[in-house]
C-alpha cells in the first residue's frame, strides 16, 4: 500500500496516460493496475499484452492481423531493408500475397519471413512455409530473444500458460479445422483435470485461439496456422499423443455414426456440421491408413458416406478404402471383408460396375454370418447395396430386387433412417425398370415421406422427379407435371449435379407432353454434357428413360433439328439448363405446386456444386 500511496501522490489530479507494454510477463500484477486506477480516477492506462488482465476496469481491444494489402506492403518494406534489390511487382505479387496469407497476416511473422529474402527468393520461401517455425527466424539482434524467431515467439507465449492450459493447447493440435466445446471436451478432457472450458477461456485470453464460423447455439474456435503449427509440434513430441489421437478418432466415429440417425437435428444441420469437420475426418482416415488401422478407417469412411455423396466425395471415399487395402495386409478377416464390401459399394456408386462383383464376393467370404450387432447390420446393408449394382451390371433386375431386401433388412436392424430412405428409392427404381408403375409409385412415395421427415431436400428433389415420370407414364399428365416441376425446383436450389440431371430428364418429358420437342432436346443435351463431365453414370432406369426421350425428340424434330437443339443444350451448365428449362416450362403453362416438398426446402442455391 505504501507504493500505491506514493504513486497516487506522484500522479496527483492530472489527467495522464500510462503505457504498459508486454504486460503478459507480469500479468499477476493486474490487480495492482486496477487498484491504481481506482486510487487515481483521472489516470488512463494503455496496456499491450498477449493475455487479458481480467480486471473490471478493463476494456479489450483485440488487435486483428493485417489485411492483405498492408501485410504485403510490410513484407515488401522489410524485404527491401535487407535486400535492396527487392521490389513488389507483377512478377512476385501473387507469391508475396500467399506468403502473407499463410502467415495469417501476423506482423512479426511477416517481418521475420521477409528477413529471409536474402537467402530464399519469394517462391522458395513460400515452398518452405510448411516448416514455418524453422524457416521464419534470424530476426534483428536488437529485438528481444523471444522475438527473433517465430518458434521463440510461440514458445514464449505458451510458456506463460499454466500446466493444464499448456496440456489442452497441445492436445488441440490434433484438430485440422476448428472445434466446438463438445469436441474439445471429448478429445482434450482427462479424468481428474480441471474443466476444458476453463482452459479454452485462458487460451482465448492469451490470444492463442480465435473465434471461427459457428452459430449462437454452437460456437467454434480455431487457431491461426502459425499457432497451430506450434501446437502440432508439441503434440507430436508429447507422451499424450497416442491418447489424444485415439480420442479424436473416437469422437469422429461417434459423430459420423450420428449422420445415419439425424433425428431432430435434420439433414441440413447434419450436412453443415460435417462441412466444418471434413478436414478432421480426412485427417483421421489418413491416420488410420498410415497405421494400418482398418477397423477405424473403414467405419469412419462408411459412416461418412451420406455426407460424401452429397458433397461429390465418393471418389475420395474410394481412395480411402484403396489405401486401407494397400496398407493393411494383415487385417483381421472380418475387417478386411468389411473394407472389400464397402469398396464394392463405392465402385457401384462410381459406375465401375465390372469390379463390383469380384470385390463383393471376396468380401462376403470374409464377413461373419448370423451376428446380431450394429456393425454386422451395416455390413449386411452395404453388401446388399453392392449386390444391387453387381446384379444390374449383369442385367438381372430380379437379383437386384432380392438384394434390396437385404439392404432394407440391414438398415432396419440398425435403425438407419437415411439408409431406409435410400433403399426405398432404389426399390422404386427397380420397379420402374420392370415397368411396374404402381410398385414404383408406392416406393417413391415412401422414400419421399422419409426425405421430408429428415429434411433431406436433395433426395426429395430426386424422388419427386422420378415420381413425376411415373405419373406421366400412368397418364396423369397434370399430376406428373406438378411433381416434376417441384422436383426440378428443389434440385435447382439444393441438388447435387446428379440430382439436377434427374430434374432435367423430368422437364424434358414435360416438354414432350406439351408439344415442345426442341425444349426437350435442349434439356437432354445438357444432360448429355453433364453425364460426360460431372456426374457418375446414370442409374439404369434413368438412362433407359433418357434414351427413350431422346428417340422421341429425334423422331419429332428430325436428325438435323434434334442435333441443333441438343448442341445448344450441351453448351449450358446444369444451372443454366435448369433455369432456362424451368422458365420455358412456366411460360408454356406449367406451374409449381405449393406442396410440402418445396416448402421444406431451404431457399439458398448452392450453385457451385453444379458449375
Amino acid at each position: 500500500m505504501a507504493a500505491l500511496d506514493a504513486l497516487r501522490a506522484a500522479l496527483g489530479e492530472d489527467r495522464l496516460l500510462l503505457v504498459l507494454d508486454n504486460f503478459e510477463q507480469v500479468v499477476a500484477a493486474a490487480g495492482d493496475v486496477a487498484a491504481l486506477l481506482e486510487a487515481v480516477p483521472a489516470l488512463v492506462v494503455l496496456v499491450t499484452s498477449r493475455q487479458a488482465l481480467r480486471v473490471r476496469p478493463e476494456r479489450l481491444h483485440p488487435v486483428a492481423p493485417l489485411a492483405a494489402t498492408p501485410a504485403e506492403r510490410l513484407f515488401a518494406e522489410r524485404a527491401a531493408a535487407v535486400h535492396p534489390g527487392f521490389t513488389l511487382d507483377a512478377g512476385n505479387a501473387a507469391v508475396v500475397a500467399e506468403i502473407c496469407r499463410r502467415l495469417d497476416g501476423l506482423p512479426l511473422a511477416i517481418e521475420l519471413a521477409a528477413a529471409r529474402i536474402r537467402l530464399l527468393p519469394a517462391p522458395a520461401l513460400l515452398a518452405r512455409l510448411a516448416e514455418r517455425l524453422d524457416v521464419i527466424g534470424d530476426g534483428p539482434v536488437d529485438l528481444p530473444e523471444r522475438q527473433r524467431t517465430l518458434r521463440a515467439t510461440m514458445e514464449w507465449s505458451s510458456s506463460l500458460l499454466g500446466r493444464h492450459e499448456q496440456a489442452v493447447f497441445t492436445r488441440l493440435g490434433v484438430f485440422s479445422g476448428g472445434w466446438t466445446l463438445d469436441a474439445a471436451e471429448a478429445v482434450c478432457g482427462r479424468a481428474g483435470e480441471p474443466a476444458v472450458i476453463d482452459a479454452l477461456a485462458a487460451l482465448l485470453d492469451a490470444s492463442l485461439l480465435v473465434a471461427a464460423d459457428g452459430s449462437a447455439s454452437e460456437p467454434r474456435w480455431s487457431m491461426l496456422d502459425t499457432v497451430r503449427s506450434h501446437a502440432v509440434e508439441k503434440l507430436l513430441a508429447s507422451a499424450d499423443r497416442a491418447e489424444t489421437e485415439r480420442r479424436h478418432s473416437q469422437w469422429l466415429l461417434a459423430l459420423s455414426d450420428s449422420f445415419w440417425h439425424t433425428g431432430a437435428l435434420g439433414f441440413p444441420a447434419a450436412l453443415a456440421r460435417f462441412d466444418h469437420e471434413r478436414a478432421d475426418l480426412r485427417a483421421a482416415v489418413h491416420r488410420a491408413v498410415a497405421a494400418g488401422d482398418g477397423q477405424t478407417g473403414v467405419v469412419l469412411a462408411r459412416n461418412s458416406l451420406p455426407y460424401l455423396v452429397r458433397r461429390d466425395g465418393v471418389g475420395e471415399f474410394a481412395a480411402w478404402l484403396d489405401g486401407l487395402l494397400r496398407s493393411a495386409d494383415e487385417l483381421p478377416p472380418a475387417v478386411r471383408g468389411r473394407v472389400l464390401v464397402t469398396r464394392a459399394m463405392a465402385a457401384g456408386f462410381l459406375g465401375d460396375l465390372s469390379t463390383v462383383r469380384p470385390l463383393l464376393e471376396e468380401g462376403r467370404r470374409l464377413l461373419p454370418v448370423d451376428v446380431d450387432d450394429p456393425e454386422h447390420h451395416y455390413d449386411r446393408a452395404g453388401a446388399g447395396l453392392a449386390g444391387v449394382y453387381a446384379a444390374l451390371a449383369d442385367g438381372s433386375v430380379e437379383e437386384a430386387s432380392r438384394c434390396i431386401d437385404e439392404v432394407e433388412a440391414g438398415f432396419a436392424a440398425a435403425s438407419q433412417e437415411v439408409g431406409l430412405m435410400v433403399a426405398a428409392l432404389i426399390r422404386g427404381n427397380l420397379a420402374l425398370l420392370l415397368r411396374d408403375h404402381h410398385g414404383a409409385e408406392t416406393s417413391y412415395r415412401a422414400a419421399l415421406e422419409m426425405a421430408i421427415r429428415l429434411e433431406e431436400s436433395s433426395a426429395a428433389g430426386e424422388v419427386l422427379s422420378l415420381l413425376g415420370l411415373v405419373l406421366l407414364g400412368r397418364g396423369d399428365v397434370s399430376g406428373g407435371r406438378r411433381t416434376i416441376l417441384d422436383g426440378a425446383a428443389a434440385n435447382r436450389r439444393n441438388g447435387t449435379p446428379a440430382n439436377m440431371v434427374h430434374g432435367l430428364v423430368g422437364l424434358a418429358a414435360v416438354a414432350l407432353e406439351d408439344g415442345r420437342p426442341a425444349a426437350a432436346a435442349r434439356a437432354l443435351g445438357a444432360v448429355d454434357r453433364a453425364r460426360q463431365d460431372t456426374t457418375p453414370p446414370l442409374w439404369p432406369v434413368l438412362g433407359t428413360l433418357t434414351e427413350e426421350l431422346t428417340a422421341r425428340t429425334r423422331q419429332q424434330l428430325g436428325v438435323e433439328g434434334h442435333e441443333a437443339a441438343s448442341a445448344e443444350g450441351r453448351g449450358w451448365s446444369l444451372v443454366q439448363a435448369l433455369d432456362r428449362t424451368l422458365a420455358e416450362t412456366a411460360a408454356a403453362g406449367g406451374s409449381r405446386s405449393d406442396g410440402a416438398p418445396a416448402a421444406m426446402d431451404p431457399g439458398g442455391a448452392d450453385d457451385d456444386v453444379a458449375r
